[in-house]
């Protein structure tokens, strides 16, 4: 890993300008220079800022400031959220130990390490916006650290992972270089009649993902196990995908929202309906668990998936969707194909409408 040029924090709504020139100071000590404040509640570039910020004024000074989250990370690869509880929208939650190495692995993906305001947080909408959940642990007395010191903790790990202290040159270096692996425990094989030098041992991380003998380890683009479904994360592991940036997620979010609307999946409420506020707020949180589910998509699967939504899209307008016996396949018979519920059993219509009842509630729609 070579330096952190290509990480940013990126604070959502601060209230204070002493901890946002407390964050800039802390920033430049351990390397990361890129700033980005969304919707500021206070004047970054004021005199007590400023104070705070000592010899870190070029960091402030040079912050971009945006209006939305989705500005702030459209271009970036890899998306950490920060959060002091585990709550629905983040089943998954990791210490810094687990999320940074992650997040800084790749200098050639742009990363985003976001935290929220002093006084709310980040809503479930805004932490949907990362693939990963990070705590940093704390005494359950009072857990909730400050703005500032969450993310003097964060920059300090991500510069002990990162190696950046052998930057240093000459200087005596404040940490040594060393690799972060995660813990893992030996797995016992069975025997297969070779010898003990080529039945190599294989290890498990307490995350479940499979680490070789002989200093193989996990590829740093393993996806992540966040939320109770998944998918890409087999492609992705295997560390050849090409990842997508959040301004391409978010594109393929917004496609499948206009499709779900077209397909009426969702079913929203009378208040919502009147309301167009209310109504997008609404859309909003019945978007979470599918931003859960295609977060760790690689590009090629994207691409794919949005080609499925635009035949969906197609068909509709044509109203293939309407017969079902306009598929060939489907000629023969005077029904629709039932689907599997078993091994070999088919599904009855009572069936059909418990399972369509079972996915609405699955999401609240």
């Amino acid at each position: 890993m070579e330096g952190l040029g290509h990480v940013r924090i990126v604070l959502v709504e601060p209230q204070g300008p002493w901890n946002v020139g407390m964050i800039a100071r802390v920033m430049k000590n351990f390397g990361i220079l890129q700033l980005c404040v969304v919707n500021s509640q206070c004047d970054i570039l004021g005199d007590e800022a400023e104070k705070m910020s000592c010899h870190a004024l070029d960091v402030l000074q040079n912050a971009r400031q945006v209006c939305t989250l989705s500005e702030a990370v459209q271009d970036c690869k890899r998306v950490v959220a920060t959060t002091h509880k585990c709550t629905s929208a983040t089943p998954d939650l990791q210490g810094p130990s687990e999320a940074l190495p992650w997040l800084v692995g790749d200098p050639g993906a742009p990363a985003a390490l976001i935290f929220g305001a002093e006084n709310r947080g980040l809503t479930n909408v805004e932490l949907s916006t990362a693939q990963r959940f990070l705590c940093v642990p704390s005494s359950p007395a009072y857990p909730v650290l400050n703005l500032a010191q969450a993310v003097a903790v964060c920059c300090y790990d991500m510069f002990r992972v990162a190696g950046a202290a052998a930057e240093c040159g000459d200087q005596e270096p404040v940490l040594k270089k060393r690799r972060i692996e995660p813990a893992a425990v030996a797995v016992p094989q069975p025997d297969t009649g070779l010898s003990s030098a080529d039945n190599k041992t294989r290890t498990t991380s307490s995350r479940g993902a499979v680490l070789h003998a002989a200093g193989d380890t996990a590829a740093s683009g393993d996806a992540p196990n966040i939320g109770h479904l998944t998918i890409g994360t087999a492609a992705s592991a295997k560390g050849t995908a090409e990842q997508v940036t959040c301004a391409e997620l978010e594109h393929f979010y917004s496609h499948l929202e206009r499709v779900l609307w077209r397909v009426q999946f969702f079913k929203p409420d009378r208040k919502s309906k009147g309301d167009k506020e209310r109504l997008q707020q609404w859309t909003q949180k019945r978007m979470i668990p599918f931003k859960r589910m295609f977060q760790a998509l690689p590009a090629t699967d994207v691409s794919k998936l949005r080609g499925v939504l635009s035949s969906v899209e197609l068909a509709l307008e044509r109203g293939d969707a309407a017969s079902p016996t306009s598929d060939p396949q489907c000629q023969s018979s005077a029904r629709p194909p039932s689907f599997s519920v078993g091994p070999d059993r088919e599904a009855s219509p009572s069936s059909e409408d418990e399972a369509a009842a079972e996915m609405r509630s699955w999401g609240g729609y």
